[in-house]
């Protein structure tokens, strides 16, 4: 039985732990099973028993939906709509502006609780919104200084070769990791002076001081003072951190705070976000906005995987580092998510750093994990200032310790981070490393008095290595060599039936990359009844290191073209114009920054996601031939300018005329319960386009269809019993308002009987105080949180549902639809379809059907996606 080694003061659970031992059965359960993985010399086998130890979830829809800020939702119109507009919607669905984050154009929006489910619905298929969506509440998860605790109990720093590293940089203070967390406590020991000024975005206080800890942890990791003769030592000995207090003591953070720390840490000189998000498999957009605009202002972006141990999908989250954690003997970490899209790990077991109290602690978790890449990061650009963030992402994700398998897998990444190896290719320099690797060698016994007796393993590894990455191992018995193994965990299958009754030593080597030798060994016994003739092993050839890149320099422009309108054409009213634009990148798509749209030579708008696209209303120019271009930019500064296309824009006389409608039925006074019908009339000298329906100033729906004699439906159970008021709203389709009279009802809904029931799961509350929310207790199925990601063949749909109801997708090239998934009959409130057989780079139609346990149906509105490239 293989044993794990246990660094002093480390658990095998590593989860927060100040010192102690796990019990002894349960190691030895746990280390069963990864004694099979160490000793598999084939893919498919890890693949098997990697797919047990660490299943993918059996259903998306089964994760439970993210509380949200109560009143609140992120909203983003697109690119070029005008003032006008945007009054206009704010208006109809009674949205007001709480704050704004104008460097993403992302506005953080009130709206009424009880109408924000409906408001977000509506808001998917208007054709000026680029995406609505809650502002959701997310959670915090958890040369040779002489330093105390590196020199008894950081492992993780010598073996990713910090030695070296130093040799190269410490670091500069100019160069500044903004850690998004819970804040800073600046008063510890191994943090003063380390800091520059930050802010706090969470609404109860404008300190940055931590009172949670978590970003006390983060930052020591990055940034402790080092060689100081106390506590631990950090990455950056001379880097400097900027708190941005985006998280309350409770560890929940709202995406909005998130987004608005992103963007201030940008525009206030930081050049790598370390990133608090619970897991960064898919960003919300808002956060995912303020990554973009992070990353075409140069900045390096670094998101924890996540603890969950489970399968996860990172494809669709962009311009972010996603780090896993190895444990403590270099293997990845039980705890650490994987799957498609993951960078690179890092250590995360045992990671021993400052405490908000002024004391030290070990912690376990990919968020200590990220932090280890944030700070070489940091390194990199201390030592080579003149490089992209694109650049070093490059040398990050091409140097590491290579594990699993060969090059890149779902389980390592490309590897364990190797910071030695980072700093030599960023600049160019190679410190001559004649320090052997130190090996430790696992207990090969399985008997008595140090006997072995039928196959015993033979695993070893480098504790640390002053290079961090060591090439291969090998095995020796009694000196004669028996197994050779190019990639590490390093791990053989000794049958001691083949040796005679007497001592033996068991050596075994571990090369690194300069051709230094670790060595370690032990004796033992063999004690056999029986006997099997020996074979000759076969020893394999190990291939020499493949040689690091080397950073070129980019000077190729992107290239960009104005895929839609184009030339020759006549366009009216509001446009879509897109463009497509690549770089000389093996990242797809990575290397483009921004993309610039022009109207007659001067700057429209800036759009800086694929696929790139923005709204032009040709109402707010004159009639005639209109030159349109974009320009596109990459991380390294090239531009390149696409082709121009002339359009001809003919638009009617504008319309300034407003609507008139009125409320014929109920009449003032009437008194009405449940979902009531709402009926009346509308005109106006074009046409109406949309007529809204206000309950007490909050909206309450619309129609679309036969708006001359509307019917509106609306549901009284969301107010009190009492007086309330009702007013509609006609718009035509110059966003012209016209009001009707206002009116009084009168709601009397049956007083429900009380039952007795559990009590419910407060909302996370981003104060001190936990906000409470209720639970509809209408029956009729409410869509919302209509999302979509795409790859080139196939598109995934989630929404939402108040209640537990059916999940189907209806979709088409046009808005007539025509096509359908087949219906998912299991009820439940968090919807996943995907579709598949799609063509790639081409625009869908959708809308989402629901039905709840009675078969009443309720469908969305139609919304749209477009498949990628590629």
């Amino acid at each position: 039985m293989t044993k794990k080694f246990l660094s002093k003061g480390q658990s095998a659970s590593g989860w927060n732990s100040q010192g102690g031992a796990l019990p002894i059965l349960i190691l030895l359960a746990a280390l069963g099973i990864l004694g099979f993985l160490l000793i598999s010399n084939t893919a498919s086998f890890r693949d098997q028993l990697f797919n047990q130890l660490f299943p993918k979830p059996a259903s998306e829809a089964a994760k439970p939906e993210a509380p949200s800020v109560p009143d609140e939702i992120l909203l983003k119109f697109k690119p070029g709509v005008n003032q006008k507009a945007k009054d206009a919607v704010m208006k109809r669905y009674g949205i007001t502006t709480k704050d704004t984050i104008p460097q993403i154009d992302v506005i953080v929006a009130k709206v009424p609780e009880r109408a924000k489910g409906k408001v977000i619905q509506a808001l998917s298929h208007n054709p000026f919104i680029e995406y609505a969506e809650p502002n959701r509440i997310l959670e915090v998860q958890e040369t040779i200084p002489n330093d105390p605790y590196y020199l008894t109990r950081q492992f993780g720093l010598p073996r990713i070769g910090m030695p070296i590293a130093w040799d190269i940089t410490k670091g500069s203070s100019s160069i500044v990791v903004g850690v998004v967390d819970t804040g800073l406590f600046e008063g510890h020991e191994d943090l003063v002076g380390k800091s520059v000024p930050g802010k706090s975005f969470v609404s109860y206080t404008e300190s940055t001081d931590d009172d949670n800890a978590h970003g006390t942890r983060v930052s020591g990791v990055i940034a402790a003072l080092t060689n100081n003769g106390t506590g631990v030592g950090s990455l950056g000995w001379n880097t400097s951190v900027m708190p941005l207090k985006a998280c309350n003591n409770l560890g929940y953070c709202s995406q909005s705070d998130i987004a608005e720390a992103v963007v201030f840490a940008v525009d206030n000189g930081v050049k790598v976000a370390n990133l608090i998000v619970s897991g960064c498999g898919e960003l919300d957009q808002g956060i995912q906005d303020a990554v973009n605009y992070a990353w075409s202002r140069g900045v390096v972006t670094a998101c924890a995987a996540g603890n969950d141990g489970i399968y996860v999908d990172y494809t669709h989250t962009e311009n972010v580092i996603i780090v896993g954690a190895t444990d403590g003997n270099d293997n990845k970490a039980d705890h650490s998510n994987f799957g498609p899209g993951l960078d690179v790990l890092a250590p995360g077991t045992g990671v021993m750093t400052t405490e908000r109290n002024g004391s030290y602690t070990s912690q376990a978790g990919t968020s200590f994990s990220t932090p280890h890449v944030s700070a070489l990061a940091a390194l990199i650009m201390s030592a080579k200032p003149s490089l992209t963030n694109q650049q070093v992402v490059d040398i990050i994700t091409q140097t590491p310790q290579d594990m699993i398998d060969p090059g890149w897998d779902q389980y390592s990444g490309w590897g364990r981070i190797n910071a030695a190896a980072a700093l030599e290719v960023a600049t160019g320099t190679t410190i001559v490393d004649t320090t052997p690797p130190d090996v430790f060698l696992f207990q090969v016994v399985n008997g008595p008095d140090n006997t072995a007796s039928g196959t015993v393993n033979v695993s070893y590894i480098a504790k640390s290595d002053n290079s961090g990455e060591v090439i291969y191992g090998e095995v020796y018995l009694d000196d004669n060599l028996i197994s050779r193994d190019c990639l590490p965990p390093f791990s053989t299958s000794l049958d001691t039936t083949t040796l005679t009754n007497s001592t033996h030593n068991i050596s075994v080597k571990i090369y690194d990359r300069a051709n230094n030798v670790g060595t370690a060994s032990a004796t033992f016994t063999a004690n056999n009844t029986t006997s099997t003739a020996s074979t000759t092993p076969t020893i394999v050839s190990c291939p020499a290191p493949t040689p690091y890149p080397t950073p070129a320099a980019d000077t190729t422009n992107p290239t960009v073209s104005l895929t839609s309108p184009t030339s020759d054409t006549t366009v009216s009213g509001p446009i879509d114009i897109t463009a497509s634009a690549t770089d000389d990148t093996t990242r797809d798509n990575e290397g483009v920054t921004k993309v610039e749209f022009y109207t007659d030579g001067t700057l429209f708008t800036t759009d800086y996601t694929p696929s790139y696209l923005t709204s032009w209303d040709t109402t707010v120019v004159s009639n005639g031939s209109h030159i349109l271009s974009t320009k596109a930019y990459d991380a390294a500064g090239n531009v390149g300018t696409s082709s121009s296309v002339t359009v001809t824009v003919n638009n009617p006389v504008p319309d300034t005329t407003a609507p008139t409608t009125s409320i014929t039925s109920p009449t003032d006074g009437t008194t009405v319960s449940g979902s009531f019908n709402v009926t009346g009339s509308s005109s106006d000298n074009v046409g109406v386009t949309s007529v809204t329906l206000k309950l007490d100033g909050v909206w309450c729906g619309e129609s679309t269809t036969n708006l001359t004699n509307f019917q509106i439906s609306c549901d009284s159970t969301v107010v009190p019993n009492g007086t309330h008021t009702l007013k509609a709203l006609a718009y035509d389709g110059a966003l012209n308002p016209g009001e009707s009279s206002l009116i009084t009802v009168t709601i009397n809904n049956p007083v429900p009987t009380p039952t007795p029931t559990s009590t419910p799961t407060p909302t996370p509350s981003l104060t001190p105080t936990p906000i409470a929310t209720s639970t509809p207790s209408s029956q009729t199925v409410i869509i919302s949180s209509i999302s979509s990601t795409t790859q080139p063949n196939s598109a995934t749909v989630k929404w939402t549902t108040n209640i537990p109801s059916t999940s189907r997708v209806e979709y088409g090239l046009t808005t007539s639809l025509g096509t359908s998934t087949t219906e998912d009959t299991n009820l439940t409130t968090n919807h996943s379809v995907t579709i598949i057989g799609l063509t790639k780079q081409t625009r869908y139609y959708y809308k989402v059907i629901s039905k709840n346990s009675a078969g009443l149906e309720t469908s969305s509105g139609v919304q749209q996606f477009r498949t990628k490239n590629r």
